[in-house]
């Protein structure tokens, strides 16, 4: 795969405007793109796949490169199965981390206010992890659950300012989206995947190319 990059655009800003100039250039495919999207979360089991497709033709669009239906069902056929393997590891650790609150929160002390917001904190990483999971994941030779999530870590560790500058951007982007309208937070979809693609394009053009080297440089 080929990644075009744009030479020294790696902080937040740069990258958060480099995304909203692709989102806008495809503003008519990516809108179609936004609906079905949203569309395919309310059956829940399709969300997770509705949401690797959305990152693999967002791949598409970072690299200059048209999308259409046909690379839809292309995309579709290659990250269905690997989608619902990550879509049920996440649904069990959000199981558990909404579990705890939901356990504890009538609890009162110090103690409990400080294991509630452990928790939190436990969710949001996590969150932020999985933000940068399928662009890491497209960028690996040979993608794998373990190794894709190990490598999106070890980004947001690696380099915090990017990893939690992106991320708290995109949260607050879709919390934001959120109060003001659905529509609104499905449109963000598609720029949440361009912004955090171009995040992990720069991460890999500073380790030398391959998402396994981005692994292997934390070593």
């Amino acid at each position: 795969m080929t990644v075009r990059r744009a030479p020294g655009v790696s902080g937040v800003a740069g990258l958060s405007r480099r995304s909203l100039r692709l989102w806008w250039g495809e503003f008519g495919s990516l809108l179609l793109l936004n609906i079905a999207w949203f569309l395919f979360q309310l059956p829940v089991v399709t969300a997770p796949i509705a949401t690797a497709v959305v990152y693999a033709l967002a791949r598409r669009v970072v690299d200059d490169e048209v999308i259409g239906l046909r690379d839809a069902r292309r995309a579709l056929r290659s990250v269905a199965f690997p989608a619902l393997l990550w879509g049920g590891l996440n649904l069990a650790v959000a199981t558990v981390v909404i579990g705890n609150f939901w356990a504890y929160q009538s609890e009162a002390g110090l103690l409990w206010a400080l294991v509630r917001v452990t928790w939190g904190v436990v969710g949001l990483g996590w969150l932020i992890v999985n933000l940068f999971y399928w662009p890491f994941w497209l960028a690996a030779r040979k993608p794998r659950l373990g190794t894709t999530l190990r490598n999106s870590a070890l980004f947001v560790v690696r380099r915090p300012a990017r990893g939690f500058g992106v991320g708290i951007l995109c949260v607050l982007t879709f919390a934001g989206a959120l109060l003001l309208t659905l529509p609104l937070a499905a449109a963000a979809m598609t720029w949440v995947a361009l912004l955090t693609l171009l995040a992990v394009d720069a991460e890999l053009e500073a380790v030398g190319g391959s998402a396994e080297m981005a692994g292997a440089g934390a070593k």
